[in-house]
């Protein structure tokens, strides 16, 4: 199958800014956010998707509303600066909506000893990432935040929505996956990262 103009423009804008993906999963990956201490990673998320998405949602989920729901099983849970961000990419009109969601909270890394790099360093060494998170799941973080700027540099518009979901608190119950539902974010599809 040959490959489009638009599909080469892509493929290139990739190979020309790979580097800046690695620039950004460090960004990511050096700013802690330990589960409860999730707010100064979430305000970089949201500084980052002011510059490539339509609109950008910041809140702090409701937990009276989480602890009635079925789903839920973390009740009590605080989430006073711990918010979610979505932000919004807006299609033409007439197409599929896709979700695409990432946690942006990590388990406590635990003794820096254990460690053969600093968890937040992002370091790279021979090829390898390493840090707090740089797999789960800022990476897929890393990877919508660069889709989105991927289209927007392109000038590309999809036919239907695209929600970039950076949510809380998925390493204790998903709570923050929860609350998007509850602040009404819908698609035809998801892809959770």
């Amino acid at each position: 199958m040959a490959v489009t103009a638009a599909e080469q423009a892509t493929l290139q804008w990739i190979e020309t800014h790979e580097s800046d993906l690695v620039v950004l999963l460090q960004r990511l990956v050096s700013v802690p956010s330990v589960v409860g201490s999730e707010g100064a990673c979430q305000a970089g998320v949201a500084e980052i998707m002011r510059g490539c998405c339509d609109t950008v949602d910041v809140w702090e989920p409701d937990p009276a509303w989480l602890d009635r729901h079925p789903a839920y099983f973390h009740p009590g849970t605080n989430f006073a600066g711990r918010p979610n961000v979505v932000g919004a990419i807006r299609g033409r009109g007439g197409g599929r909506s896709l979700i695409l969601n990432a946690h942006v909270d990590v388990v406590d890394p635990g003794p820096a000893e254990a460690w053969t790099h600093d968890p937040w360093s992002g370091a790279v060494v021979d090829g390898k990432l390493y840090g707090r998170g740089a797999v789960d799941d800022k990476a897929g973080l890393a990877a919508m935040l660069f889709a989105a700027r991927c289209l927007r540099e392109l000038g590309v518009s999809p036919d239907g929505d695209v929600l970039l979901e950076s949510v809380v608190d998925e390493e204790w119950g998903g709570g923050g996956t929860l609350a998007t539902l509850q602040r009404g974010y819908r698609a035809d599809a998801a892809i959770v990262f």
